[in-house]
């Protein structure tokens, strides 16, 4: 068990007597069923609403979340893999159409499906009968346990959140289990799950709102064995994870304050801590275990992959020794240091043992860094912006081990910025330079590479005529210092950038992201000039030496353009049942309505891939928020060209298609390209 866990209830309390304080508020007495009991198929078949009403106990007319879930389980529906058919946040959102929360009679019967409701009426069929007692003892018990008091439990300081760490602690502490009877471990995707805001904490309604119906289950069996919360043991918890700070444990080996381990410091260091396996003997550092903290691929774990990558169980360990006395012991670490200061340089490739020297090998002469910075150094200042040090490691040549140009983002800027001023100076390019680094360029250097004075002129010259400020606002027409994600779009489409094969350069998400470093869907102008990579850089540069000019005529016409055309109104027009959602079918027939081509002039037929870039929920069906926020610029432009050209939708012959199809088996995600 967790810290805070009991299997036992105090007292011999038992299911039956519940610990007062995760208690819910009382609820309300239960009416007798307003349905008649569902004994014979009537004679028009089965009403859904009157097998919504039996669940209706309350008759308040509506079922929050948790009642609904409860309602499809005791209904029995099963997947088609045999498994329980569980009601997920998605699957809810699409019945409850005003979005209070609640579903209603009306949602209900509306909302569903075709499938469901097949499925539902084969089970009526089959003599499903629905249970009173059994729904009155399910109602009472989920009544039973108030989850926002087991939350509040956890936070102690009253934020009303709770972050990773905190998290998993009371993960912990609850004593979960899974199936195979190991601990319940909390890891980052399910974190994330909850963290629905991605502000890296989770909030009380982001708790309710996110826990999965067999966690919730699994909580209520823990509070109904009489689990309590033990408020001394959350104390002594919170106090040691205060306490050990992994990013102090990290420091300790890093001697040469390099800020990075590499992996044979990486795998001592491990060995010096003296963790051990399950089966008592050394805990040792494979390449695998290596390349999951060595997120970025350099070669070296910094302290933050170190402190972000590290497992729960690695970390439980680890705190663990320093719980039993665990001191770093400087001279034995040196010693160690000693014993492998001749080892090779560390190389990913061959990190299983060193590679041994030929016979006759002569270490090549040392490079002077300061000698080498000062040359790109031009106007005497003593330092280099982001700017000048990615062009600098441009010029030298460095490249990748897969042969791709070595490029320096800001965190690689960062590091060598050890102030914090923006510039790097002689001291710092010398202090900082990473082992790796160092090696490349002595190779380099060593090979021959020389300082082109008039090709570093030429480029600081190039550099200095063009302003990305000044592009920037050019786009800005409304001067409010910042662009939006479609704004953004239509500035790089503006500016005709090309991928290498020649095709436009189109703006993803991700791209889009990289710019907006504080998440505000928003690109100011310094989030633009910081994040700009430098081969998008280049390119822009480019089309500006070859004589691009904003178009202000071109760019109002796009504005208004975007303006008229309302994305949301188009899916409209095919949601004729009004319930805000299209299947796969529906999907492809309004693709096809549309007449949009693919270059090579025939129909674009929607295929399931499409669809599923579309349907993110994967709830097996396109709501309105997932077409506008999914839609691809290219289609966004298609569609846009048929509407300018005149296109308008056609109820008759849309009716006529749905008509015509109205016999198809129901959609179902699972057979779709079976």
């Amino acid at each position: 068990m967790g810290c805070g866990a009991s299997t036992a209830a105090p007292g011999g309390a038992t299911a039956d007597a519940a610990p007062e304080k995760y208690a819910a508020a009382a609820p309300k007495p239960a009416k007798a069923a307003s349905a008649k009991p569902l004994t014979s198929k009537p004679a028009g078949g089965w009403d859904m609403k009157e097998v919504f009403k039996q669940f209706d106990t309350d008759g308040d007319g509506v079922l929050d979340m948790g009642e609904f879930q409860r309602a499809f389980r005791a209904i029995g529906l099963k997947k088609r893999d045999g498994s329980k058919f569980q009601v997920d946040q998605a699957m809810f959102n699409s019945f409850d159409k005003n979005g209070d929360g609640k579903i209603d009679i009306k949602e209900f019967d509306t909302g569903l499906h075709k499938a469901t409701r097949k499925k539902i009426e084969g089970l009526l069929d089959a003599g499903w009968k629905f249970d009173a007692d059994l729904w009155a003892k399910s109602v009472e018990r989920h009544a039973h346990w108030d989850m926002a008091k087991v939350f509040k439990q956890f936070d102690t300081n009253g934020d009303g959140e709770l972050d990773m760490d905190e998290f998993k602690r009371a993960f912990r502490a609850l004593g979960l289990k899974k199936r195979d009877g190991d601990k319940y471990a909390v890891d980052a995707e399910m974190f994330k799950s909850f963290d629905t805001s991605g502000d890296g904490k989770v909030q009380l309604e982001e708790f309710e709102k996110n826990m999965k119906p067999r966690t919730r289950e699994k909580i209520e069996g823990l509070l109904d064995a009489g689990w309590k919360f033990d408020a001394k043991l959350w104390e002594e918890s919170e106090k040691r994870h205060k306490e050990w700070d992994m990013q102090k444990v990290f420091k300790q080996f890093d001697t040469d304050g390099d800020g990075v381990l590499d992996f044979r410091e990486f795998q001592r260091a491990f060995r010096a801590l003296g963790l051990k396996k399950r089966d008592g003997s050394k805990y040792d550092v494979d390449i695998e275990m290596f390349k999951s903290f060595d997120t970025n691929g350099d070669g070296h774990v910094s302290m933050e992959e170190f402190d972000k990558n590290i497992k729960p169980r690695t970390r439980e360990k680890i705190t663990s020794l320093l719980d039993a006395g665990w001191k770093f012991d400087p001279a034995l670490w040196m010693a160690s240091l000693e014993r492998h200061k001749d080892d090779p340089p560390f190389d990913a490739a061959i990190a299983y043992g060193p590679m041994p020297k030929p016979e006759g090998y002569v270490s090549p002469p040392a490079v002077d860094m300061k000698e080498l910075f000062a040359q790109f150094d031009t106007d005497g200042d003593g330092t280099m912006d982001i700017g000048e040090f990615q062009r600098a490691f441009r010029a030298i040549g460095l490249k990748k081990r897969d042969g791709s140009k070595y490029e320096v983002d800001q965190e690689m800027f960062n590091s060598f910025d050890s102030n914090g001023d923006g510039k790097i100076s002689l001291q710092e390019f010398e202090d900082n330079v990473k082992p790796r680094t160092r090696a490349k360029l002595e190779e380099m250097v060593n090979a021959g590479w020389k300082f082109d004075a008039e090709l570093w002129a030429a480029s600081q010259a190039r550099h200095a005529k063009w302003d990305m400020s000044k592009v920037f606002k050019q786009f800005d027409t409304n001067g409010d210092g910042e662009l939006d994600m479609d704004e953004f779009k239509r500035a790089f489409r503006a500016l005709g950038l090309k991928n290498r094969d020649g095709e436009k350069y189109a703006v993803d998400q991700e791209m889009f992201n990289s710019f907006d470093s504080n998440g505000d869907g928003k690109i100011q102008l310094e989030e633009f000039e910081k994040n700009i990579k430098p081969r998008t850089r280049e390119k822009i540069e480019t089309l500006l030496d070859a004589g691009w000019k904003f178009d202000h005529t071109l760019w109002e016409e796009s504005e208004a353009r975007h303006a008229t055309w309302d994305m949301s109104k188009v899916f409209k027009q095919f949601d004729t049942d009004g319930d805000g959602a299209l299947d796969f079918r529906e999907f492809q027939r309004a693709f096809r309505a549309l007449g949009l081509k693919k270059r090579d002039g025939e129909k674009h037929d929607v295929d399931i891939e499409m669809f599923k870039s579309f349907d993110t929920s994967g709830d097996g069906h396109i709501q309105m928020e997932e077409f506008e926020k999914n839609m691809k610029p290219r289609t966004r432009e298609k569609i846009v060209e048929l509407l300018d050209a005149g296109w308008k939708f056609d109820p008759e012959l849309w009716k006529a298609s749905a008509e015509r199809h109205a016999g198809d088996a129901a959609y179902d995600p699972e057979l779709v390209g079976k």
